[in-house]
This record gives structure tokens, sequence and C-alpha cells, in this order.
């Protein structure tokens, strides 16, 4: 990273310090591709009114299994498309771009690719120019890759674990009372959520409010299925000591042994290993335990909004139910229409009537229903 930087700065030096003059006071454009693997650039030096002014870059998509050739004319026929009036006196380029007669003729022969001088200098510059922009670009990666690594790097070496826990799972149970008890399962993956890997599952083994026996069917039932591209290199279980201990005993029944465990708990948000007595506490501001935190409470967000609308979805569905009439598609349609049970409180006998299916003493019945 270090070498890339002192590179960068290296050009930029050349970039500012080289300003070049003309005897005329035409402009040109001096244009120079870089390409590396799927990415390229474009830098375009503009020479106005006989100096060096301004630059400009630009990014290619798309550039993998396409030659220099190839993404030089197509650059060209884009950046010129409508400039046939305001072209510049001479473009000189870095390459020979793909079909050079045909388009040098529509630049109104233009175009000069230079061998040897200045204007090779100058063309050499702008590639030089493209090629900072694409290593920038992966200084940028790499500096942000590292603010997502390191954090679980710090993860493995502060709780001893046997690998990088490039993939991370957090599970929680959300529930009122004991009823439409529901969890939650969420996926990062080098520290980051994968939403596609998130799964939810209505508890279906477990009468009443028992987080621990949820928390084991959830886990039980995710262990079954699971798959090598999504399994996990370490599962986070919200809670403390006992969830930790009931947990882990359904991992090594399930005889997965690749799979590491720990548990958080929220109140001074300790870590807990298995058959270890003492917690690890991490200092608030390690980004590791910010890790942690931000997983749980995504797993907490998801288990919950999971289990409101399972709640909601209860709730509308028997206050409707019990008015005679008013069938399985006239509940769709009225739910579609406002939205809530709430919404079609509010709504007037109108209102009510737009619906199809709907007619003024239905209206005025499910109105009436509803009010009560």
């Amino acid at each position: 990273a270090a070498k890339i930087r002192d590179r960068i700065n290296d050009i930029r030096k050349i970039t500012f310090s080289q300003n070049m003059y003309f005897t005329d006071d035409k402009n040109r454009d001096v244009i120079g591709i870089y390409q590396e693997g799927k990415k390229a650039a474009v830098a375009i030096l503009k020479i106005l009114s006989g100096r060096l002014l301004n630059k400009e870059i630009y990014a290619l998509d798309n550039a993998e299994g396409k030659s220099v050739a190839q993404l030089t004319e197509a650059f060209l026929k884009q950046y010129y498309s409508g400039k046939s009036s305001t072209l510049p006196y001479r473009i000189f380029l870095s390459e020979i771009p793909n079909d050079f007669p045909t388009l040098n003729l529509w630049l109104k022969n233009k175009i000069v690719v230079p061998q040897r001088g200045e204007m090779k200098k100058l063309t050499k510059m702008a590639r030089e120019n493209a090629f900072n922009f694409i290593e920038e670009q992966k200084l940028k990666h790499l500096r942000k890759s590292n603010r997502t690594i390191f954090p679980i790097k710090e993860l493995k070496d502060k709780l001893g674990l046997r690998k990088l826990p490039r993939k991370i799972i957090c599970l929680d149970i959300s529930t009122i009372q004991g009823s439409d008890t529901v969890s939650s399962l969420v996926f990062f993956e080098n520290g980051k959520p994968k939403k596609k890997n998130y799964r939810r599952f209505i508890i279906k083994t477990v009468s009443g409010q028992n987080d621990f026996a949820s928390l084991a069917e959830t886990l039980t039932r995710y262990l079954k299925k699971i798959e090598e591209p999504e399994k996990p290199d370490l599962i986070v279980i919200d809670g403390g000591k006992g969830q930790l201990s009931s947990a882990f005993e359904i991992l090594k029944k399930s005889g997965i042994e690749d799979i590491e465990m720990i548990s958080l708990a929220k109140r001074l948000e300790e870590i807990f290993l298995p058959n270890k007595s003492n917690s690890v506490v991490l200092p608030h501001s390690s980004p590791s335990l910010r890790l942690l935190i931000k997983l749980r409470d995504e797993a907490h967000r998801f288990a919950i909004t999971f289990h409101r609308k399972r709640r909601s979805a209860r709730t509308l569905t028997s206050e409707l139910d019990k008015i005679k009439g008013v069938g399985t598609e006239t509940k769709f349609r009225l739910l579609k229409e406002f939205g809530s049970v709430k919404n079609i409180k509010k709504a007037e006998i109108n209102d009510l009537m737009s619906v199809k299916g709907i007619g003024r003493k239905l209206a005025e019945k499910i109105l009436s229903e509803l009010s009560c």
C-alpha cells in the first residue's frame, strides 16, 4: 500500500509541475487509457489556448475481455458524440484505436498517435494519470476491506478462536407473553450483512414463553438443513452463560465440529465461551465488540419485525373474520385497498363501496362491527 501511495504522489507531482505551453492558442485533447483486469480508466489532459489547464478522468465499465484498442474506440465514439462542431485542433492518443481509419475520418482527421517527442511524453503522462486513478480505486478498496476485516481478526485473536470468523450468524427470539413466538437468524460475511442468507422461524414445538426451548428448536432446525456455502464459522447467541450452554449442547449433538460458538450478554456486553467460567470483556471502543453488538442488534430488529407482522396478520384476520359476509377475497381486497383494519375503521361508507364486492349494506355492517 505504501509503494502504491508513493507512486501516486510521484505521478501527481509530474502532473501538476508540467504546465505545457504552445506557441498557438489552439485547443488539444491528450488521451491516455490504462487497463488492469476488469478495471480501466481514461485520462484526458485538456490543453486550452495552448496551455495545459485541466484534467478529466473517467472510469470505464465492462472492461473485462476487451483490448485497450477496443476501449479507446468505444470511448472516443461516446465522448465526442455530438461534438463535431467543437472538436479540438488535435486529439493525441497513447494507443491506436480499433477501426482507426473510419474513426479518424469521423473525427475529421484530428487523431494523432505520437511515437516520440514532447507529444509522446504528454500521452504518457495522460496514461499515467489513468493508472493513478486505478491505483487510487484499489487503495480505496483496500482501506474499505481493512475496516471490515480488522474487527474479524481482532475477534479471533481476543477470543482465541480456531479460525478467522468470516461468516457469523446470530440468533434471536421474539415473543410477547408466549404468543406468536418467532426467531430470527442473521448472517454477516466479512463484517457485513448478507441478507439473502437471513432466516426466519415460526416456533412450532414450544408453548408459552420459553426462550431456551425456542432457541433449541431454532438451532436444531437450522443445523439440520445447513449447506456448506452457508455454513458459518461462528454462531453468536444473544444471552449469557445459560443460553450458551444450552445451545452448545445442540451444536455438539449435531456432529458439526468446525463451527464455533459464543454468547453476548446485554448487561455488560460480556462475551462467554463454552467450557470457560470467566467472561471476556472487551473495551467499548473495540471494533470487534462493535461488530458483535451490530450483529446482535440486527438479529433483534429482524426478529421483532417478523413478530410484529405475525401478530398484525393474526389480529387483522380475526377482526375481519367476525363479520358475516366478508369472505377471504373481500378481506384481501379491503386490506389491499386500505392497508390495515385501523384505516378501514376510518373509512367512509362510499370508500368501502368502491371496493369490488361491497355494497352499501355490507359497508355499513363492516363499519358497525369494527366500531364495537
